[in-house]
């Protein structure tokens, strides 16, 4: 694009999820872009950008707040990607915005393993905060009945995978809330080391018979990766601070509209899983 403006953005923040899967010169484009944030497809990963305020994802970059907002606001879907000489060049409306990948600070995004106690205190936390009232999913007898099975453990059956293929791409949105209950069921599952099972049977689930943003997030979680709050999260619940766990649940659960609720609800059946098979963390 000629005659443009080259804006140049060297701060905030990025995984080290993400930022590994930014190596290597690419090119790619604008997959989609909404009110505050955007993702861009580029080999390897589906690369979300948004701002601070929203937390760091797995998949991407946090701006600060304003810049974010003026950024996406001049990005349009299908527009030029190129990723090379440690920066990300986007191609924006009168110009070529340029995050300078170097410029922006590294945050740790796989998921801890708990210690037993903690691992109790977390499902005490969420059990107390009426996830059922909040999910996207219609409290029918089906989901009543995946959710039982799921809560009392995961295994190489065909009860089990049905139960998987069930909650894969149901819901609307952005990212289905039964992704979400699979993305949270696996963070729990990786917070008390109990994942493999689970993780065999996502692995023979067809990824594509849900969204492509989906499919990123499952992916990352089997690579045993989630968003940067949930590190927060086991961070705060290893200095026994239980006021601050509590804090980032909240913020958890302000997710989308109801992707923070499904995760966490994934989340602690995963947790009384593993506290019925008494895994010892």
């Amino acid at each position: 694009m000629g005659g443009g403006e080259t804006y140049r953005l060297a701060q905030g923040m990025v995984s080290d999820y993400a930022l590994a899967r930014l190596a290597s010169p690419a090119e790619g484009v604008v997959h989609s872009v909404f009110r505050s944030s955007l993702n861009v497809s580029l080999p390897g990963i589906l690369l979300h950008v948004g701002p601070i305020s929203s937390g760091l994802s797995v998949l991407g970059i946090a701006l600060p707040d304003e810049m974010a907002e003026r950024f996406v606001r001049s990005v349009r879907v299908g527009g030029l990607v190129r990723l090379g000489d440690g920066a990300l060049g986007i191609w924006c409306q009168g110009g070529v915005t340029r995050i300078n990948l170097r410029g922006l600070e590294e945050l740790p995004c796989k998921v801890d393993r708990l210690r037993g106690a903690e691992a109790v205190g977390l499902c005490d936390l969420l059990q107390s905060m009426g996830l059922e009232g909040r999910l996207g999913i219609p409290p029918t007898g089906e989901f009543d009945r995946v959710a039982k099975i799921l809560s009392h453990g995961i295994f190489a059956d065909e009860e089990s995978m049905g139960c998987l293929r069930w909650l894969l791409g149901r819901g609307r949105g952005l990212t289905p809330s039964g992704d979400d209950v699979l993305v949270g069921y696996g963070i729990g599952s990786l917070m008390t080391g109990n994942a493999e099972p689970f993780l065999s049977l996502v692995r023979q689930l067809d990824l594509s018979r849900t969204t492509a943003v989906s499919a990123a997030y499952l992916g990352a979680m089997m690579d045993r990766f989630a968003n940067y709050d949930y590190r927060l999260l086991a961070d705060r619940l290893g200095r026994d601070d239980l006021e601050g766990a509590r804090e980032v649940l909240d913020g958890l659960l302000r997710y989308g509209a109801t992707s923070g609720a499904d995760g966490l609800f994934g989340m602690r059946l995963a947790l009384e899983s593993a506290l019925r098979n008494q895994v010892d963390g």
